[in-house]
């Protein structure tokens, strides 16, 4: 037999889940793909694609810069000379 203190737990418990549940439907009810049809999944995954792209560039352009900007020191620390930092700093951002 299950206590009073078990029965109120698990009634929070179902609470819970029904609030998660609703939450769950709610949001994909307002999905992108849902408002303007299943053809817009491609373009959002496109975009979300395209978006993922510029971010790599991005975070390789800031690498190269930070490698740029260390000292002689702290290259040789990590094995590199400064004709192997200029020549990384110097690629393109998109390679």
């Amino acid at each position: 037999m299950q206590s009073q203190c078990q029965r109120i737990g698990l009634k929070a418990k179902r609470e819970m889940d029904a609030r998660a549940m609703s939450t769950i439907r709610t949001i994909g009810r307002n999905s992108p793909a849902r408002r303007t049809g299943r053809e817009s999944n491609g373009l959002v995954s496109l975009l979300m694609g395209l978006l993922v792209s510029i971010d790599a560039m991005a975070e390789r352009r800031r690498s190269r810069n930070a490698l740029s900007a260390l000292s002689d020191e702290q290259l040789k620390d990590i094995g590199l000379s400064r004709a192997d930092a200029f020549h990384e700093a110097s690629r393109p951002f998109w390679r």
